[in-house]
């Protein structure tokens, strides 16, 4: 179990949805969205990512992912700052929201810097600045 400041990651994992690609030796902690007929895919630059993959299933296999509370999430390009809203990017890796507008999927509870696996809380909202 992942810990920060001895908080332990502790996920809202649903179940019943499957891979859309071989994801056994991909990188976890990445944004997902479904396509159709309850297919995950990883989330592209701004897509309404529904969750955090937290598994590593072969294509068709089931994926777990993250839907609320706490998760490890792969950081993208620029780095985060504790409390910063995080979106997707192009890889499903989170990167800081800062257009008003933006869907953020979560937020930074750490800071880190690209290809660092910070803590975050899962969320989904849309960005009012």
């Amino acid at each position: 179990m992942a810990t920060i400041s001895g908080v332990g990651c502790n996920p809202q994992l649903v179940g019943g949805f499957k891979s859309s690609a071989d994801y056994s030796s991909a990188a976890t902690n990445l944004f997902m969205y479904v396509t159709d007929d309850m297919i995950l895919t990883t989330a592209g630059a701004g897509a309404k990512a529904i969750g955090i993959r937290m598994n590593k299933p072969n294509t068709g296999e089931a994926v777990e992912f993250a839907i609320g509370g706490t998760a490890l999430l792969k950081i993208g390009s620029g780095g985060c700052t504790q409390n910063d809203y995080l979106k997707s990017d192009a890889s499903g890796q989170g990167v800081v929201a800062g257009t008003t507008k933006d869907i953020f999927c979560a937020i930074a509870l750490q800071d880190g810097a690209e290809g660092d696996e910070v803590m975050v809380l899962v969320c989904i909202g849309v960005l009012n600045i």
